[in-house]
Parts: structure tokens; C-alpha cells; sequence
């Protein structure tokens, strides 16, 4: 979080940081991808996987609080939501 005008900080931002940054940030992101996608999404749906076997009968869905799916699609898909 910036506490400071933007009309100090978003020069900075847009022609130093992030022309900088952007590059060396994607090759590091591209050294974790996975071959399934990104690593937090290849391991939760692992875990939703699991959690399904563990808990039959049960719906597990998958849903963040950030990002995609959301939690409100994950609530969608779960079979109460029609009662």
C-alpha cells in the first residue's frame, strides 16, 4: 500500500518498478509452473480430490478467496444450494 499522492508514486510505478520487475518476476513464476498449471491450483484441486474420497457422500468443492474459481461458484456447485 502506497500512502503518498499518486501522482508521485504511479510515475514511478509504470516507468521504473514495473518495467524492472515484470520481467524477472515471469521467469521465476515460469520456473515453479507446473505442467498442470500453477502450483496452487494443481495441489488444491489434489486436496479437494482427496477430501472428496475421504468425506463420500459429502460435496467438495473448490473455491478462493482471491482469484478464480470463487468462493461463490464453489458454493454454486455444491448440491444444497438448490434446497
Amino acid at each position: 500500500m502506497v500512502d503518498t499522492s499518486r501522482l508521485l508514486w504511479w510515475p514511478l510505478l509504470r516507468g521504473v518498478i514495473l518495467p524492472l520487475r515484470s520481467p524477472r518476476v515471469a521467469k521465476l513464476y515460469a520456473s515453479v509452473w507446473m505442467e498442470d498449471g500453477s502450483p496452487l491450483m494443481v495441489y488444491s484441486r489434489q486436496q479437494q480430490q482427496a477430501a472428496g474420497t475421504t468425506f463420500t457422500g459429502d460435496a467438495v468443492a473448490l473455491g478462493m478467496s482471491y482469484g478464480s474459481p470463487s468462493l461463490e461458484s464453489a458454493v454454486d456447485e455444491t448440491p444444497w444450494q438448490s434446497m
